[in-house]
């Protein structure tokens, strides 16, 4: 809330995230089956890959793992149709672009 007062300075800070420096990264994960082919995974091999992913994040020529609001590296798992996704910076507060890797 911000109440602002006649004739008087309004100091105030209003924090938000800019939704277009928002990009979707959609990830999905494919295995070898006996046959040579790559498919989705299967029911039975999910569980290999549950918090099996996460992203960095290149900073001053260096990998950092992207952490969620608790200051933890937030990790994914693949779903029923082997992919999950996520919405990430594009720039930074610079404006310059921003290089993600997955691991």
């Amino acid at each position: 809330e911000v109440k602002v007062k006649a004739n008087s300075l309004n100091d105030f800070v209003i924090t938000w995230t800019n939704q277009e420096n928002q990009g979707k990264i959609e990830v999905t994960k494919l295995v070898q089956n006996n046959e040579n082919r790559y498919v989705e995974v299967p029911t039975r091999l999910q569980p290999d890959f549950v918090n099996a992913f996460y992203f960095q994040k290149k900073i001053d020529d260096k990998w950092v793992d992207v952490t969620g609001a608790d200051g933890k590296t937030k990790k994914y798992s693949v779903g029923t149709n082997s992919k999950f996704s996520e919405k990430l910076p594009a720039l930074d507060v610079d404006g310059n672009p921003i290089s993600y890797r997955i691991v």
